[in-house]
This record gives C-alpha cells, structure tokens and sequence, in this order.
C-alpha cells in the first residue's frame, strides 16, 4: 500500500500499471453487438454487454493516456484523468455487486433498473429504456461519486488518495496554486517550477489500483451477465 506520508512516488506502481495496462489492451473487442433474440430480455442483455465492453475502451484509453502523461511530466493533467479512471472502474464495481446480490437472492428487480440507469441513464434531456406499459420507461443518471467511496473501501490508501486526486481536479488551491507553485510562507513568496511528486504519489496507487481490479474482474463479470439473464428466464 501506498505510504501516504512518503515523499518519493512509487515508481513499482507505475511499472505495475504498465504490466496491467499492456494485457488489457490485448483483450479482444467484438466489432459489432447485437441482441440475442433467445433471450427474454434480449435488449437488456445488449445493454450491459454494450456497456461493459465500452467501459473497456474507457478505462484503456484513460490508462493509456495516465500512463504517457507520467511519462511526460505531466502530471496534473495525468492526475485528473486518473481520477476518471477510479470513477469508471467504481460503476464498473457497482454493477458488479449488483448482480452477485440479484444471483444471490433471486431478486432481479432493482439490478435491472441499475443496469438500465449505467448504460442509459442521463442527466436531463430524453432518457429511454425498457418499455412500460406501451411507453419508454425514463431512467436517470447513477451518482457515480457514492460509488468511488464504495469502491475505495476496498483498500485503505484509495479513498484517500482519491480525495486528494478530486482537489486537484479543481482549480482552487490545491488544483492551481498548489500543483504549480512551492508557497514561502515566511517571506510571503511563491516559487514556480517545483517538483509534482506530492501528486504523482496519488495518481500512482489509484492508476494501479483501478487497472488492477478491472483486469481481475473483466471475466468474472461476463460470467456474472450469463448467470443473471439465466435468471431473468425463470
């Protein structure tokens, strides 16, 4: 784990993260989906595939780009969008555990409305989804920040890291001032051109962290969407 108040990034991290990142590129995307007319529910069904294959593309070219930034010295911009990584791999966990407890307990209501709400749901405009009554049933968006506090839970340095990573998306004092400038508290001075390593220590354990759960749960999930449109046929 991270050492919060160590003032060298972990450069295993960022070699760990290329490992990972470099085998999820490898796995193989389907060009074209379409639904399966066996199923009872076949639009569901497209609807999460589409969804955790696009999740896919997201997360590699988030990863992709952390990782070139890194290596640019770009390292705000790299901690943003790292911060958009753990956001799209925290849905990714939410619907993951949604349909181990539809599995678990049979009831398959409230996960198909989830699931509806992560490959469809939009904030404002024309929301569409399964039909109700004749009708195009509407379905917001999923708050997706409660879901990165849950998803963090999983291991002590995320969340904190993760807080860190969403001040710096800010252009307040520690996304402006404090990413660029070295404050001289006593001389009321600021120096710019100082070093990025207090974000880069953030960036590193969140960039590893979310890489690494999606690669250990892509396959687990598939499985996961097999078993719960089973369910949905009973």
């Amino acid at each position: 784990m991270t050492n919060q108040n160590s003032k060298m990034p972990d450069r295993q991290r960022i070699h760990d993260a290329e490992q990972i990142y470099q085998r999820l590129v490898r796995i193989a995307l389907q060009e074209t989906l379409k639904p399966n007319p066996q199923l009872k529910n076949p639009a569901l069904d497209l609807n999460v595939r589409v969804w955790r294959q696009a999740v896919l593309c997201r997360v590699k070219e988030l990863g992709g780009a952390v990782l070139d930034l890194h290596r640019q010295g770009r390292h705000v911009t790299a901690a943003i969008l790292a911060r958009s990584l753990l956001e799209t791999v925290a849905l990714y966990y939410h619907i993951f555990i949604v349909l181990k407890e539809a599995i678990d307990t049979g009831n398959t209501r409230q996960a198909v409305d989830k699931l509806w709400q992560a490959g469809m749901g939009l904030h404002g405009g024309r929301k569409e989804g399964d039909k109700e009554g004749g009708t195009l049933k509407q379905y917001d968006a999923i708050e997706v920040k409660e879901f990165a506090k849950e998803f963090c839970a999983l291991a002590g340095p995320a969340r904190w890291s993760y807080d860190q990573l969403s001040e710096i998306v800010h252009p307040n004092c520690m996304g402006c001032v404090f990413a660029y400038a070295q404050p001289d508290r006593q001389n009321l001075s600021y120096r710019f051109g100082k070093d990025f390593r207090h974000i880069e220590i953030n960036y590193d354990y969140v960039l590893e962290f979310a890489l690494g759960f999606l690669e250990l749960h892509y396959a687990e999930m598939d499985k996961l969407i097999n078993e719960f449109m089973k369910l949905m046929q009973e």
